[in-house]
């Protein structure tokens, strides 16, 4: 065999060798984003539960969307952080305590589904009835949209 034929061989095996690393390390990255991504929202639910608005903000991105939709209907809707940051404080304003509690995960290439068992107890009376001490339970989902590792959109469904 040449030289020329040995090099060329080389320089073709190091090649797919380079390639084969590059493609199975991102499949490695993507698991990796996947559990990066479930532990971002278990640190999301961790700080909602704790009325902490600040660790609630901390993977979102500048523009994010918030949606929550009640029977399919978007009830409440904010664009960007501020907005989202507003409403998360106001709503800090209701409840004596709350909890989610996730019940399951799922995954898609850009998005993080989670399904949630909810109980709340309201600390001043609202207008839409409910009254001081009035325990909520509701079942609900959220979906939360990625780019990259920020979190551009969430969209609660009760």
């Amino acid at each position: 065999m040449s030289t020329y034929s040995s090099n060329l061989k080389r320089v073709l095996t190091y090649g797919l060798v380079i390639l084969f690393l590059n493609l199975t390390g991102c499949k490695k990255n993507n698991v990796m984003n996947q559990s990066t991504r479930e532990e971002m929202i278990q640190n999301y639910i961790t700080a909602y539960n704790a009325f902490d608005v600040a660790s609630m903000t901390e993977n979102l991105s500048e523009n994010v969307i918030f949606q929550n939709l009640s029977d399919g209907k978007i009830t409440l809707q904010t664009e960007g952080i501020d907005e989202f940051k507003k409403q998360a404080e106001l709503a800090v304003n209701f409840f004596e305590s709350r909890e989610q509690k996730i019940t399951s995960i799922s995954t898609g290439d850009s998005t993080l589904t989670i399904t949630v068992d909810y109980q709340a107890v309201v600390k001043t009376d609202l207008p839409n009835g409910l009254k001081k001490g009035d325990t909520l339970n509701l079942k609900g989902k959220s979906t939360f949209v990625f780019e990259g590792e920020t979190i551009v959109k969430i969209v609660d469904e009760s």
